[in-house]
């Protein structure tokens, strides 16, 4: 008698449409590379979302508003677009997050259909995701600069003295390369002799002694040897003029005219 009517009741049941939920709807997704596919008979919309996250790695934040059921069927297509399809009636948030090629969905926000305000997410749902960071190269940095070598350190021994400063500025460097006390003060003293030898007629007697290293009695002896020169060119004039003074010109001889008769 109890199986009988168990029976009964569970027919009855099945003539008003009441069938267990697992009857009622169905969902499957497959997930392959970048692309979904989703068949959903009599199916709630978070659901399909969620099955689909479990695949595709996203969560689903639901607010709570009431939706019909829903049948789709979408084939193999992108993420993206398969959320389009299914969303394109409801309010919603995508949240998108960085990954290796580049961005990706990290959440899905359900905000009631459209026309119908449901209550905001809760705030703790709602987590901000920064953008991937961008490695930027930094200016490269300025090379320091070795700091030129100072002299004003190495003390005076770059400096000539004062007495070889007025030398050299008095007495440039000649062009064969020697030093300005070596030959600034022989040039003069050999111009000097060669006028002398060139009066007098002839070579000295003996060589001229070496000038000295000193520039300033090189000088002394160059002056020197200039004063004598001009004495014995004032001696050899004053000969010659005595020589001419003593001996009267000859006179021409004088002719007598006789008148004419």
């Amino acid at each position: 008698m109890k199986g009988w009517m168990v029976a009964v009741v569970a027919a009855g049941a099945l003539a008003c449409g009441i069938a267990p939920a697992e009857a009622e709807s169905q969902i499957r997704v497959g997930y392959r590379g970048s692309r979904i596919s989703v068949e959903a008979t009599d199916a709630a919309l978070p659901d399909v979302l969620r099955a689909m996250g479990k695949h595709a790695g996203f969560r689903v934040v639901d607010s709570g508003a009431a939706r019909p059921p829903i049948t789709i069927t979408i084939g193999p297509t992108p993420l993206e677009d398969a959320l389009a399809r299914l969303l394109r009636h409801e309010g919603h948030v995508l949240v998108y997050g960085p990954s290796a090629k580049g961005t990706r969905i990290e959440a899905v926000i359900l905000r009631g259909p459209s026309g119908v305000a449901g209550p905001a997410p809760p705030p703790a749902a709602i987590v901000p995701v920064e953008p991937p960071a961008r490695s930027v190269s930094s200016p490269a940095a300025p090379r320091p600069v070795a700091p030129a070598p100072s002299t004003a350190g190495s003390g005076v021994a770059r400096q000539a003295p004062p007495a070889a400063r007025r030398t050299a500025v008095q007495q440039p460097a000649p062009a064969d390369g020697t030093r300005p006390e070596e030959s600034a003060a022989p040039n003069v003293g050999s111009m000097l002799e060669s006028q002398a030898l060139a009066t007098r007629g002839g070579p000295p007697s003996a060589p001229a002694a070496p000038p000295p290293a000193d520039p300033d009695e090189a000088l002394a002896q160059a002056t020197r040897n200039a004063v004598q020169g001009v004495r014995t060119l004032v001696d050899q004039l004053s000969v010659a003029t005595d020589g001419l003074t003593a001996s009267p010109p000859p006179q021409a001889p004088r002719t007598r005219t006789r008148p004419r008769n």
